[in-house]
């Protein structure tokens, strides 16, 4: 289910209004006063988690201008990314991969979300500057380390959250979603959330989204 980028998500609304009306028990340290504080929105997107895995698309489409405020798609995916983890805090650990031809992660485990390492995954994602295919699969197999056979080794996995930014129609499309959240996901119970940048995307976002319980956002650009 799409949403703009003037909405927020659906089902984050109806948590948060649920939560403050008293319907949802919360944590003895979290308040609804202080739910919204607490969840960071990265292109209008909110996800409460403290271990995310963002995997964003580092092809060649990601030069184009982002509408008209002068960065590439590329460069706003940073700002948007760096935000993101400034408003959730250094508590959050968080983790970055890139896919194009290949994928690439910038580290092999999460880390916290501390100054220090916002520019160091900032300056990471800067020189890995946008070329080539959409390969989406790639950058998961790179960031959750799915072995040759595209299996998750869950002593391996410390994300529940995956937040998947692409700006086109993904290489190998959305047939192989389906069988690999079957077989995959119901002992890793992963989140995804994905946000497609325009009007190109050919259901593989969807497909991730709706298969895990999470939202997709779309915005211009």
């Amino acid at each position: 289910s799409g949403r703009s980028i003037g909405a927020e998500p659906a089902r984050w609304s109806e948590w948060w209004e649920g939560a403050r009306a008293g319907r949802i028990a919360l944590p003895a340290d979290l308040t609804a006063a202080g739910i919204e504080s607490t969840s960071a929105a990265f292109f209008g997107l909110h996800a409460v988690t403290d271990r995310v895995l963002f995997v964003v698309d580092g092809s060649g489409s990601m030069r184009t201008a982002f509408d008209t405020s002068g960065r590439s798609r590329h460069d706003e995916a940073i700002e948007q990314l760096t935000r993101f983890l400034r408003q959730a805090g250094p508590d959050t650990r968080f983790g970055v991969a890139l896919f194009s031809r290949s994928g690439e992660v910038w580290r092999n485990h999460l880390v916290p979300a501390s100054e220090a390492n916002l520019e160091l995954a900032r300056s990471w994602l800067e020189k890995n500057e946008p070329d080539g295919e959409t390969r989406l699969f790639e950058g998961l197999r790179a960031g959750l380390g799915l072995d040759e056979r595209g299996r998750l080794e869950l002593e391996r996995s410390e994300a529940d959250t995956v937040i998947v930014l692409c700006d086109g129609a993904t290489s190998e499309g959305p047939g192989w979603v389906a069988r690999w959240l079957e077989r995959e996901n119901e002992r890793a119970q992963l989140v995804f959330h994905c946000v497609q940048i325009g009007n190109q995307g050919n259901g593989t976002l969807e497909a991730l989204a709706e298969g895990t319980g999470g939202e997709l956002v779309r915005v211009g650009g």
